[in-house]
């Protein structure tokens, strides 16, 4: 369901949205008036060694790389957002992102713990007179004492 001005529909636990490493499609490398972004979240720095595991790679092959790091203040934990980044094989075998152009890269301003705890308030459901959001009937009906007093019309 496409999301609009009073409906949030994008579920970071929709693996259709948001794949795992191991669900991703084959992206065409151009397709018209499309931008897509790859979450990715930084969980070790590995500038000698190539990580194994089930991970990818985000290696910057710019100009000078670790000043680009630097200057996007890139570190564990930093969740980045690659704009059309297409997933390429490494000569080592492992898969990952080759950065040549660092204006490609956003830092999202918080991790992925944060972002799924603002997920899960945005699915909430509204009350439809004054906005107060709910998880759950239950919610609405421990807040209703509170809440009722929001929908009088004091004037």
């Amino acid at each position: 369901m496409p999301g609009s001005q009073t409906r949030y529909a994008l579920d970071l636990d929709d693996v259709i949205a948001f794949p795992d490493v191991g669900h991703v499609p084959i992206i065409p490398a151009s397709v018209k008036n499309e931008t897509w972004y790859f979450l990715v979240e930084i969980i070790s720095d590995e500038s000698i060694f190539r990580p194994s595991g089930n991970y990818w790679m985000v290696a910057f092959y710019t100009d000078n790389p670790a000043q680009d790091v630097e200057k996007l203040k890139i570190k564990v934990g930093t969740v980045l957002a690659l704009r059309n980044a297409i997933p390429k094989p490494f000569l080592d075998g492992n898969v990952g992102f080759r950065i040549e152009d660092p204006s490609v890269v956003e830092v999202v301003p918080a991790n992925f713990s944060k972002l799924r705890e603002v997920n899960a308030i945005l699915h909430c459901s509204r009350c439809p007179r004054c906005g107060t959001r709910y998880c759950s009937p239950e919610h609405q009906k421990g807040d209703w004492s509170l809440n009722k007093w929001n929908l009088i019309d004091w004037n």
